[in-house]
């Protein structure tokens, strides 16, 4: 099967399924068995069903990342806002600010 989209390669496969359960009394002269058909068609569906569990995954991952970014940025501000406080407050204080990291 030549490249393509996945989309593309699924339809192939069940159109191929198709035809040669159409042309079976033929093809069972080269070998072609029902079991043989069947297996390309569940292949198929398979990749079918995977293919729209990784779309939902993917899904998934663009909202959690949306999460992480938006609780990054909350944290960012957070401890930028907790630094500047502790500096004010000791700012002279070098060895007070080592308890906040800094």
């Amino acid at each position: 099967m030549a490249a393509g989209t996945l989309a593309s390669q699924v339809n192939k496969a069940r159109l191929m399924a198709e035809g040669m359960r159409g042309n079976l009394t033929r093809l069972q002269r080269r070998g072609v068995t029902t079991e043989q058909i069947d297996a390309g068609a569940s292949l198929a569906a398979d990749l079918e069903r995977l293919d729209q569990e990784q779309e939902a995954l993917k899904s998934q991952l663009q909202a959690k990342t949306a999460q992480v970014k938006a609780s990054q940025k909350a944290l960012q501000d957070w401890y930028s806002e907790s630094r500047a406080l502790a500096r004010l407050e000791f700012g002279k204080e070098k060895a007070a600010l080592t308890q906040f990291g800094l």
